[in-house]
This record gives C-alpha cells, sequence and structure tokens, in this order.
C-alpha cells in the first residue's frame, strides 16, 4: 500500500509535467502540446454560424467506445430528464442574456477565460465527479482514453484515473495514471505496459494544488472544446430543477487538432448552467488527408454528488 505521508523533492515540476501530458489535456495527444491545467491564456471565438434547428436539452448524445484502429468510432446515446425552450421562444433578448454566465452571449463563446475560470470556481467548490472520454485515430495513430476523477468539496480529497491505449504503425502502449491527494499529500502512480514509469509521493504543494483543480475539473479539456467549435446559444431549459444554457457549433475553427481544410464534418455540444458549470460537452470530426479518414471523437460529464475518493492502493491497480 502507497503511504501518503510528507516529502519534497527538487524535481516536483517535472513529475507534475509527466503527469499533465499523460492525462492527454483534452486533444489526444496530438499536435502541439496544450497548456498546464492552471494556464489561463485568453482566447476568444465571435461571430455567427448557422446552426441545425434547436432540439432539446434531453436529445441523445455521442458517448465514445473505444474500436480498433482505423476505423470509425462508434456512438451510445445517452439521456437525461429535461424539460427545454428554444431561443426563438425566449421571451426578450434582454431575458435571455440575463441568464448567461460569464463569457458566453447569445451569439456564443466571447471569453473562453471567463468561461473556464467560472466553470473551475463553482466545479471545485462541490464534491462530485467527473468523466471524460476521448476516441480519436489521425494519421497513424489511435488513441482511446478514459478519465475519471472523483473529488470532495473544494478539494480536500482527489482522486485521479486516467487509462488510455495508444497504437501507432509499430507500437501500441496501455498505460494507467492514478493520482490520489489529500489535504497535506500527492501520491502518484504511472505504468506503461505493466511496467512502473512513476511511483512517488509529495507535499501537496501550490503547484499540486493547481494541478488538481485543473484534472479534477477538466479544465484543458473543456478548453479545447471552446477553442475549436463555433458556437451559438440554441436552448435554454431546465435539468433536474437547473437552468441550463445549450450551445451547439457545426463549423470547426480550430488549429492544433487537425487543419480546418481537412475538415469534413464537425459537431459540438455544451452544456453549461447560469453559474458558469459546465455539465456536459461533447465533440465529433470527421476529417480526410492523404486518402485517410481521420476520426475524433469526446465526451465530458460532471455528476456533482457526495463522493468518496479511495486513497491510492498500488496492490489493487
Amino acid at each position: 500500500m502507497s503511504r501518503i505521508g510528507p516529502h519534497w523533492s527538487p524535481r516536483i515540476g517535472v513529475t507534475i509535467g509527466l503527469v499533465v501530458l499523460i492525462t492527454l489535456a483534452g486533444c489526444a495527444g496530438f499536435g502541439p502540446s496544450s497548456p498546464s491545467p492552471t494556464t489561463d491564456t485568453p482566447a476568444q471565438s465571435t461571430g455567427q454560424t448557422t446552426t441545425e434547428p434547436p432540439t432539446s436539452i434531453g436529445s441523445p448524445q455521442p458517448t465514445a467506445t473505444p474500436t480498433t484502429q482505423g476505423s470509425a468510432p462508434t456512438t451510445s446515446p445517452t439521456t437525461d430528464d429535461t424539460t427545454t425552450t428554444s431561443v426563438q421562444a425566449t421571451a426578450t433578448k434582454t431575458e435571455l442574456e440575463a441568464t448567461l454566465p460569464s463569457g458566453i452571449s447569445r451569439e456564443g463563446i466571447e471569453n473562453v477565460s471567463q468561461v473556464l475560470s467560472a466553470h473551475q470556481s463553482q466545479v471545485a467548490a462541490r464534491p462530485g465527479t467527473v468523466e471524460t472520454h476521448t476516441n480519436a485515430t489521425i494519421g497513424n495513430r489511435t488513441v482511446l482514453a478514459d478519465v475519471t476523477v472523483n473529488a470532495t468539496a473544494d478539494l480536500t480529497r482527489v482522486r485521479y484515473e486516467g487509462r488510455s491505449v495508444t497504437r501507432s504503425a509499430n507500437e501500441t502502449v496501455n498505460r494507467t495514471t492514478i493520482l490520489y491527494g489529500n489535504e497535506t499529500a500527492v501520491a502518484q502512480h504511472v505504468t506503461a505496459d505493466g511496467n512502473v514509469t512513476l511511483a512517488n509521493t509529495k507535499n501537496r504543494s501550490d503547484v499540486f494544488d493547481r494541478a488538481l483543480r485543473g484534472l479534477a475539473t477538466a479544465t484543458n479539456p473543456i478548453r479545447g472544446v471552446l477553442s475549436r467549435g463555433e458556437f451559438t446559444v440554441t436552448d435554454v431549459g431546465q435539468v433536474q430543477g437547473t437552468s441550463v444554457i445549450v450551445l451547439r457549433a457545426d463549423a470547426y475553427t480550430g488549429k492544433n487538432l487537425v487543419r480546418a481544410e481537412n475538415v469534413r464534418q464537425y459537431e459540438a455540444t455544451i452544456r453549461v448552467t447560469t453559474n458558469g458549470t459546465v455539465l456536459s460537452a461533447n465533440e465529433s470530426l470527421v476529417g480526410t488527408t492523404d486518402a485517410e479518414m481521420e476520426y475524433y471523437r469526446f465526451s465530458y460529464d460532471f455528476d456533482p454528488r457526495p463522493v468518496d475518493p479511495d486513497p491510492l492502493d498500488t496492490d489493487r491497480i
């Protein structure tokens, strides 16, 4: 059993860097390295785009299902108990804008940094579970990744567990990353194809606080979705008594994941509460390059509920 206790090493920055890279940061390990979980680089997406007619908040949304390399990812629908009103049915523009969280206007995402800041504050303050799923084949590389994070209120205890399979032309790597942090220390354990590549326990410094905050709120993956789609507000409604704004995009404006000219189909949906909590995000991309099909599927969900994160036990990994 790994024991959490005070211990400091000057290599903490390197350790954090390794963990952040392993999390895939919402872009499936493709393209340039993404920012650290707490880097809040301003990124704005403005302007309007044509969207499909509004549908209900409870409409089925895709959830990534791992597939073999080179085949198109499949999806399975999920539903929730909701009511909805289209934007066109909203009484006035003023009434709609009064319900929108920071960084979002009727036309879409105005300030990514403001959206992320509000989201982080709200999710970090509440106990709950964050899940992300990534399924991508770009070029000769396929990545399947599943992440689950359980955190208590104010992130006093956090357990992050990420499992991924990366396939290229000549190599397949299975990686598992587990972190557990309490109020004083953080334990980390990483394996690649069954071999331990990182195992240590560190003091919970400010560096770890920022990293855990980013991981527990899925900041980087959400930043990616917000930055790659040209969103407009399409629905407002209720999810179990909570007011929710729905934004949709069918135009790809990203640069780092794939080249825009190679994108043949793009869809993304974000559901955010009026206080700024991003409850769910789904992103789907199909592209071609040199006669090869490329696919990218990503989903994120936040379930606010009481949790009891398990300490890191290497005997159970």
